[in-house]
């Protein structure tokens, strides 16, 4: 499988330690069982036990994602003051700004609330709350003469910046889809169910980087990077929806989704330094 020192291209202990995680989740070779990612076996009897149905022994237990759950979400916590500083009181809601690249470190939560911000601002067109969007520093009269797709690409560029590093990208297709379902859908998106969906999709993609660096660098096969994809959104999947928001009401204040979205993501970067302890 090689994907020994390190998690992909991404440097540093954490992300060897995630590297170290996955390759026992995969089970060393990469040929952790003789199921594939989908359940279905080596010879085809889709049921991943093998030979062994029938003849009175258990198939081999299929290797937790647990320590490689934990490995990403400590790699991601690491060093970010953004994520350490977010917490159920609330956070910092970021500089607004992309152009990670600046700075030594991922900064998971900073990104986190600029995309925060970015959907608040989706919001604010859709309902042509022009103070809402005054607030995020942006003039509504600016937005009304573009189409849904250029009134997101200002969105985008306006909070998340260019994208000078791999992470600027990974968050920008997180929101993108995020922002383009905001803008057109026909019934106006649950602001406390797209800020649980984004704060997974942004971690997701976050965690992607590394392993698609291990995919051009021929640390990683295909087929593994793909594995390991899929053990970590169906965590995000499972895990996210249950989380308090401590939202009172329909509906959250667009005047706080940047530290709602920021928090969520950091309690989910918790949920994940905590799964299987």
């Amino acid at each position: 499988m090689g994907t020994s020192g390190s998690y992909g291209g991404a440097s540093g202990r954490p992300w060897n330690a995630a590297a170290d995680a996955l390759n026992a989740f995969l089970g060393g070779d990469g040929e952790a069982s003789s199921a594939d990612g989908d359940g279905s076996s080596a010879d085809g009897n889709g049921d991943g036990a093998g030979n062994d149905q029938g003849s009175g022994r258990n198939p081999p237990a299929r290797p937790s994602p647990d320590q490689f759950i934990r490995g990403v979400g400590r790699a991601l916590r690491r060093g970010d003051p953004s994520l350490r500083g977010a917490g159920r009181g609330g956070g910092s809601s970021g500089d607004g700004g992309g152009g990670g690249g600046r700075r030594g470190r991922r900064e998971v939560g900073r990104r986190a609330a600029s995309a925060g911000r970015a959907i608040a601002g989706a919001y604010a067109i859709r309902s042509g709350d022009a103070a809402a969007l005054r607030d995020l520093g942006l003039d509504l009269a600016d937005f009304g003469g573009l189409r849904p797709v250029e009134q997101k690409q200002r969105l985008l560029d306006e909070f998340l910046g260019r994208p000078n590093h791999p992470d600027d990208a990974a968050v920008r297709r997180a929101a993108d889809g995020f922002l383009e379902r905001i803008l057109t859908a026909e019934v106006e998106p649950d602001p406390a169910a797209v800020v649980r969906e984004f704060a997974g999709a942004l971690i997701f993609q976050m965690a992607v980087v590394p392993l698609t660096e291990g995919l051009q660098e021929k640390r990683l096969s295909r087929r593994d990077a793909e594995r390991a994809e899929k053990a970590l959104k169906d965590w995000l999947d499972a895990r996210l929806p249950g989380v308090d928001l401590g939202v009172r009401g329909e509906s959250i204040d667009l005047s706080t989704l940047a530290a709602t979205t920021q928090t969520l993501t950091a309690v989910a970067v918790d949920m994940m330094c905590k799964t299987g302890s």
